[in-house]
Formats: C-alpha cells, sequence, structure tokens
C-alpha cells in the first residue's frame, strides 16, 4: 500500500516533490472573484492517471496541489459567476463532482456516478453555462449514437437533472464546446464534432434546442476548440490533425470562414484564445494558440495570411493541450508533461506571451509596496528593466549592469497591476506585479 509507505521499512513511497512531469488533460481556473481576498492563484487541472489537481494559492515556480479527485482527471471547470465552485471529473463521465471553493455557500455535490457505463469519450469535453448554473458533456456511446449529457439543478437540493440531447446533425462524437458568454437568458451551445462539423445550439437550456449547421466548407479534420471573441459573431476553431487547416475564423457567426494558418507549421493545434485587450475595429488583431509543439502567437491576425512565432519564455517544446484565461486577463496553459504555466495578456506588443514558470528568476515580495527585487541565477550583464502598467504604458525603464540582484523602485507608482519586463542578452522575460 502507497497510503503506508511512509511507515513501512519495505513499501516505497511516492518521491515527486519538485518534479514537473505532470500530463495534463485540461484546466480551469478560478475568476479572481471567486477567491477576492485571498492570495495567489487557483486553479485545478486533470491529470493522466493523477487525478484532478487543486492549486490554492500558487505562485510562479514550482508549486504543491491537492489532489481533490484519483483515478485519471478528466475536465475541470470553475463558475465564472458568484457561486465559487468547480466541476470535476473521471474517465467516461463515470464521476462528476461539484467542489466549492473557500467561503463558497453551495454544497459540495455528486453530478453524475455513471460507473463503468463509458458513456462519452475516455476524457469526456465538457463546458459549464456559468450564468445559468447548467453543465454539457459528450455522452455518445456505441449503443445509443451520438449524444450530450445537459446536467441542471447543480446547486439546488436533490440529485441533479439528466437531459439528453441529440439531433440529426449531430453526426460524430462531440471533441468541443463553448457556451457564449454574449446571451445570458438563454444557453447558446456551440458544438464541435470529431468529423469537423460545427453547430450552434440555441435555448439548448430548454427542451432539445435549435439545431443549425455552421460548419465551414473547407473545415477538414477533428474540432479540437472553439472560443468566441468580442461578440458572439466572433468565434475561433482549430483543428488537431495533421495535413489540414488547423486556424479557422469568423466574423459573421459562420456565414464565412477565415483560413488564418499563415505560415503556421504542419502540427496539430490543441487551444486557442484571443487577447481581448489588443483588436482593430472590434475584432482580434492578437492570438495564441496551444500546439503539439508549445504556445504559438500572431501580433497580426487581422491580416490576410498572419505571421505566427513560437513563445518560448519559460516553456519547452512540449504538447499544449487547452488554454484558460482567468477575468483579469491572466492566461493559464496546461501542458502534456510539463505541468502548468501562466502568462498575462496586455495591450502592449510583447515579442511574445510569458508563460512564466522558471525557478531562475525570482521578483518579490509580490504584492509589493515600495520595491520589488529582482533575482536571476543565471545571468550576469546589461539588463533593460521596463516597467507597464496594464494599459501598456511605460512608466518605468532602467538599464542596469546585472549581477544577481536589483531593487526595482515602486516609490510614487499607483496601486494596481503592472508588467515588468526584463530584456538582455538571450533573455526576454515579462512577469505580473500587484503594487498595494
Amino acid at each position: 500500500s502507497l497510503s503506508a509507505a511512509p511507515s513501512s521499512t519495505t513499501a516505497i513511497a511516492t518521491r515527486v516533490n519538485g518534479l514537473n512531469i505532470t500530463q495534463f488533460y485540461s484546466i480551469g481556473v478560478a475568476p479572481t472573484q471567486a477567491v477576492s481576498g485571498l492570495t495567489g492563484e487557483y486553479f485545478a487541472a486533470g491529470a493522466q492517471d493523477n487525478g484532478t489537481q487543486y492549486f490554492a494559492n500558487a505562485t510562479a515556480g514550482i508549486n504543491g496541489s491537492t489532489q481533490s479527485q484519483g483515478g485519471d482527471g478528466a475536465y475541470t471547470l470553475f463558475d465564472q459567476g458568484a457561486d465559487k465552485y468547480y466541476i470535476s471529473n473521471y474517465v467516461y463521465n463515470e464521476s462528476i463532482n461539484l467542489r466549492p471553493l473557500p467561503t463558497s455557500t453551495v454544497n459540495a455535490k455528486v453530478i453524475d456516478s455513471d460507473n463503468d457505463a463509458n458513456s462519452g469519450a475516455f476524457i469526456a469535453p465538457m463546458v459549464l453555462d456559468s450564468n445559468l448554473d447548467i453543465l454539457f458533456s459528450d455522452y455518445s456511446t456505441t449503443a445509443d449514437g451520438f449524444r450530450i449529457m445537459r446536467y441542471g439543478n447543480l446547486k439546488g437540493g436533490g440529485p441533479t437533472t439528466k437531459t439528453i440531447l441529440t439531433n440529426p446533425l449531430l453526426t460524430a462524437s462531440p471533441t468541443a464546446f463553448a457556451v457564449s458568454p454574449y446571451t445570458t437568458a438563454t444557453t447558446t451551445l456551440l458544438v464541435g464534432t470529431r468529423l469537423g462539423k460545427l453547430l450552434k445550439v440555441t435555448s439548448a437550456n430548454n427542451t432539445t434546442g435549435t439545431w443549425v449547421d455552421i460548419t465551414g466548407s473547407s473545415f477538414v479534420g477533428s474540432v479540437s476548440d472553439i472560443e468566441f471573441g468580442a461578440s458572439e459573431n466572433e468565434i475561433f476553431v482549430t483543428m488537431h490533425n495533421y495535413n489540414v487547416v488547423s486556424i479557422w475564423y469568423t466574423k459573421d457567426g459562420g456565414a464565412t470562414w477565415l483560413n488564418k494558418e499563415g505560415n503556421f507549421p504542419d502540427i496539430p493545434v490543441k487551444a486557442i484564445l484571443p487577447n481581448p485587450l489588443r483588436n482593430a475595429g472590434g475584432f482580434a488583431t492578437e492570438v495564441i494558440v496551444g500546439t503539439e509543439l508549445g504556445v504559438w502567437y500572431s501580433n497580426n491576425f487581422n491580416t490576410a495570411s498572419p505571421t505566427w512565432s513560437q513563445s518560448y519564455n519559460g516553456m519547452s517544446n512540449v504538447k499544449v493541450v487547452d488554454l484558460d484565461m482567468r477575468n483579469d486577463n491572466m492566461v493559464y496553459a496546461a501542458t502534456y508533461g510539463r505541468g502548468v504555466f501562466s502568462g498575462m495578456f496586455t495591450s502592449i506588443t510583447l515579442s511574445s506571451l510569458d508563460f512564466s514558470q522558471s525557478n531562475n528568476i525570482k521578483m518579490y515580495p509580490n504584492p509589493a509596496t515600495d520595491l520589488v527585487n529582482i533575482s536571476i541565477s543565471n545571468y550576469v550583464g546589461d539588463l533593460k528593466v521596463e516597467l507597464f502598467d496594464i494599459n501598456g504604458r511605460l512608466v518605468k525603464t532602467k538599464s542596469v549592469d546585472f549581477s544577481g540582484n536589483y531593487a526595482l523602485d515602486l516609490n510614487g507608482l499607483n496601486s494596481g497591476v503592472y508588467i515588468v519586463k526584463l530584456s538582455g542578452s538571450e533573455l526576454n522575460y515579462s512577469e505580473k506585479i500587484v503594487i498595494n
């Protein structure tokens, strides 16, 4: 028994402290209002063979986590409203649970315990409508065909309600979902399928909903991710196959689709996020994608043929399976082999989005008051230190002869969120700090 290993003279105990090789399937992030008054970052991620890992008060660098659910961790989803809970899942929808956050008034609840039924994919895609507290999941089976399960009454007493949604347009199992944040009285649900279809289901919270096929005429592959942009008409779709166009975009709700592959290499794309702070005429200009080969970004997404570059800061060439964004524009990347990285969208064009998990660079204290210490364990020489406010304005710049540590003076600056950018020989790094 591994649980008894610490007191045994013969059993082998776990020895993974600081070992960053976790293979995650998905990530969900708590909004700032859900953890108001608490410090650090709160998120949960489903891991292969290592359950659902819950991270509380996390900071840049190696962090510990608590396993909130065992086995294989599947999709994790945080309520983005005021209810302060998250959803965890096991394989094939066999154990879906609602888990309250600190100070939540919602009770823990078993949403589904469909043991050994193999309903849905092994890691079944899911989405949560936080406005109406309704959960949707792939529930396809060989015997019953292609289906979506709708779970209601998540917060109320008694069992959850379970309603099967299906339609003749659903001709393959769902592989990705998105719920519109712009329609709040009802649920507008987008469904991507294994055979490359994109379906729009309006009033998906009622009866069987109204289904429309908005698939692009040139779509080929399996849909890996769907994201809404600045409106319900701006939609981003990715495919996770080789030898196909992997990145698609529409400004008109799917009436016309634009190929946004540009110079992007022939590698599968797993996830996509637009930067809400950078757009032109209400449409995205900066977008990042999680791929089989790390994170890539485009600063000219609004052109006919976008230019894509790899974002390295702190992250190696590891598969990025999921991207999620907090309400303050902090971005989280779940990798299949190197844990979780985080970075910040800003309104300025950095050379690449910072995904920081490096132990070589430390900024402390954070939050800070009068100064922030910058420590780099393996760098000596010329260093440019720039401080930007959250709107992208440069408020301070220093050029220093760096020898391991530097104290950046913060006196005279207003309270708020800032970005510290470090530039030097083979060094390009940025990190969010908070000034109290």
